[in-house]
């Protein structure tokens, strides 16, 4: 599949890089900007994201909609978090689940991440930059629940493997939101990391636990309490305790 890539040596960020350039000019629908070294990498929340020079996939793909709404951008982000769980689990023996909303876990560590950033007009995502970190020949990490590819077993060469495998995935699965959003929420839920367990998290500076039940069509996460209350929150509302 052919790919129109704008390849760079280091960068602040590749979300940072296409949000300028698409000021100055109109990229083509999936077009991607890689990077072997960001100097300011983001993750979720205006969380950093550290990542060794040449040693991981970090990229953000540039996407145009014509027809999806603003209420369809949960099912963007799950086309997006199966998209990056498939590719991964292409290379691996292991389990590969999604931590919602949208990092990818593999036995109990993280290896990837999203951040999505849209253009919204009235009640349309006109454009949208996804950008994907992978963890993939890392060996060291600052975080305890951090890990690799390489340190799951997973035989790569290049992490443009992961590219050309990833991107192809991520065609495939925004063509379906339109046309097959319940696969997509289905698919989602079967592979939620933690699903049906009980987990430990904070909330507005509390600690609490509760058993997760799932997601609702808003991309909310459904905690159910020893009380048998269930509550619903939203990204950021809450910070995992990792196990």
């Amino acid at each position: 599949m052919e790919i129109n890539r704008i390849s760079l040596l280091e960068v602040d960020s590749t979300n940072n890089y296409a949000s300028n350039l698409l000021k100055s000019e109109r990229l083509p629908h999936g077009s991607v900007i890689t990077a072997q070294f960001q100097t300011q990498g983001r993750g979720q929340r205006d969380n950093v994201w550290f990542s060794e020079a040449d040693q991981n996939l970090m990229a953000s793909w540039v996407f145009h909609f014509s027809h999806l709404k603003v209420s369809q951008g949960f099912a963007y982000n799950q086309a997006v978090a199966l998209s990056l769980r498939q590719t991964i689990a292409q290379f691996l023996h292991h389990d590969v689940l999604i931590k919602w909303p949208n990092d990818i876990v593999v036995q109990n560590k993280k290896v990837a991440g999203v951040l999505i950033e849209n253009v919204v007009q009235g009640d349309a995502i006109k454009t949208s930059i996804c950008g994907i970190g992978i963890n993939v020949f890392q060996q060291q990490f600052e975080l305890s629940h951090a890990s690799s590819m390489a340190l799951m077993g997973a035989k790569l060469n290049h992490v443009d493997q992961l590219l050309l495998a990833l991107h192809e995935n991520l065609m495939t699965q925004l063509n379906l939101i339109q046309s097959n959003a319940n696969s997509i929420s289905r698919a989602y839920q079967q592979h939620l990391y933690q699903a049906g367990q009980f987990v430990e998290f904070y909330h507005n500076h509390d600690q609490r636990s509760g058993r997760i039940n799932g997601v609702d069509e808003w991309g909310r996460l459904m905690i159910e309490f020893e009380n048998g209350v269930i509550q619903h929150f939203h990204a950021g509302e809450i910070r995992w305790i990792w196990a």
